[in-house]
């Protein structure tokens, strides 16, 4: 792929429609989750317990944190926590709330291997073609590229919060992960 070519990245509609349409509630969550972290599903998947979500406030709005969230790659920042805009996507976390609500605090959250993990995250992410012509579709962090793409043309965020957020050592693989196009640059300039 040329680096001046656009990339289709599906909307947080779309991926709220995707996670709306699974029906096990186990795997509606590993979903979300995988989208709301921008995290690997080995992430995910590692033994995180459902205490490890916090419900916070943050000038008068509601967060959930992701506390003390693996990071597979950074070896110098190997635990993250993660602020979830609850009050912006709050539909989208409502759909992972059946899950959580049917585990106790020191509950695994998803309490099976990776593999299994991925498994079903391709499956789910077959139905999101309908909506997308991305090179990146069948790749193994496809929701990564997504999540951090909204958080650039959604919510602004800039080299340094990206590397923060994913974990990351440096800004190197914003370059490979953040796909924008011509109207996401042009609405910085408006």
């Amino acid at each position: 792929m040329k680096n001046d070519e656009e990339v289709d990245i599906p909307t947080q509609a779309e991926i709220f429609l995707t996670a709306s349409s699974v029906k096990n509630p186990v795997y509606r969550a590993l979903f979300v989750f995988e989208y709301l972290s921008g995290g690997r599903v080995s992430e995910i998947v590692r033994r995180m317990k459902k205490k490890q979500l916090e419900n916070i406030k943050i000038d008068g709005k509601d967060f959930i944190s992701f506390n003390n969230l693996y990071t597979e790659k950074n070896i110098q920042i190997n635990r993250r926590s993660l602020p979830i805009p609850i009050f912006k996507e709050e539909r989208l976390y409502k759909l992972a709330s059946e899950h959580l609500n049917s585990l106790l605090d020191d509950d695994i959250i998803f309490d099976f291997s990776r593999i299994t993990a991925w498994k079903h995250i391709r499956r789910i992410v077959k139905t999101i073609k309908e909506f997308s012509k991305n090179p990146f579709l069948n790749s193994n962090h496809f929701l990564r590229h997504c999540r951090l793409t909204h958080l650039v043309t959604i919510y602004d965020y800039n080299e340094q919060e990206l590397i923060r957020f994913a974990g990351w050592t440096d800004g190197r693989p914003a370059k490979s992960y953040i796909q924008l196009k011509i109207t996401d640059l042009a609405r910085k300039m408006m």
